[in-house]
């Protein structure tokens, strides 16, 4: 009885391993509007404008956030909107329009009714609305017909409770190609710039070295004649572009450790699963 409780006990240990490693690793975004946090922790993060902006439409602020599957062609997609002191609110429909480069319209709404192309597009959204007239769309699209070759760009226009339709904002979600074509590209930039930099200061010291020379002639002869020499700087050119590489540098880097530290979780949980069914393998052997 002892034993059977012991084989028990850890079975039921790695069992909650694997479920909490599925959970972290595996967790998908529902899009029920109840936006999670570790739902969208890694999805890009932009706001289309904030309380001082003019929108055109009653909401004081709205931000998206979006991740996108290239090989599945799959976008999720989550509007933020907020809207303080909405005295006028009486509960009307609200909406907000999508829509890909020049593609046709996907038209959400708060009463989760929905207009869009069923032939360019799978849908599967939710919206959970507050109490003052904002509330969070989450959406899940499936561009099936779609083509785009660098740069994707996703269009968003809300509509109001009011009926007052906002301008379009704009995001642009970059194909992994093309992701690593500008790390490249400003990798290649950050070299050009140490390359230059270093010329730029070579230059300069020699330069010094030539002005001490210079004025150390003109001193042994200022009793004959008095000579003025106009004093030369160089101006510095800028070093946005060497200042942008580092930053994306330290980026990479971070980039770097979180694949490495997702590959641990994932070595970790590939452990547990066989752990465990060893442990029920010599369960049933003891058992028999």
């Amino acid at each position: 009885m002892k034993d059977c409780l012991k084989n028990c006990g850890v079975i039921l240990i790695c069992f909650i391993l694997i479920f909490a490693f599925t959970i972290n690793t595996f967790a998908y975004i529902e899009c029920d509007g109840n936006a999670k946090p570790y739902e969208w922790k890694d999805a890009d993060d932009n706001v289309l404008f904030d309380r001082y902006d003019i929108s055109g439409c009653c909401y004081h602020s709205a931000h998206a956030k979006f991740k996108y599957i290239e090989e599945d062609r799959r976008v999720y997609l989550a509007v933020f909107i907020d809207n303080y002191n909405a005295e006028d609110f009486d509960g009307s429909v609200s909406e907000i329009i999508v829509s890909f480069n020049n593609s046709s319209e996907v038209v959400l709404r708060s009463d989760l009714s929905a207009d869009y192309d069923k032939d360019a597009f799978f849908l599967n959204f939710g919206y959970f609305s507050d109490e003052s007239g904002g509330g969070v769309y989450e959406a899940e699209i499936v561009l099936k017909e779609l083509e785009y070759e660098n740069i994707l760009t996703l269009n968003v226009t809300f509509k109001d409770y009011q009926g007052n339709s906002s301008q379009m904002y704009r995001l642009n979600i970059k194909s992994e190609e093309f992701k690593e074509e500008e790390s490249e590209s400003l990798s290649k930039a950050e070299k050009e710039s140490e390359k230059k930099e270093k010329e730029e200061s070579r230059s300069r010291e020699k330069e010094n070295k030539t002005k001490k020379t210079t004025t150390k002639k003109t001193s042994t002869k200022k009793y004959s004649s008095k000579t003025t020499k106009k004093k030369t700087t160089t101006k510095k050119e800028s070093t946005t572009e060497y200042k942008t590489a580092i930053i994306t540098e330290n980026y990479e880097s971070h980039v770097e450790t979180l694949e490495k530290s997702n590959n641990s979780i994932l070595i970790i949980g590939i452990a547990c699963v066989v752990l465990s069914m060893l442990a029920i393998v010599i369960a049933l052997f003891r058992k028999k």
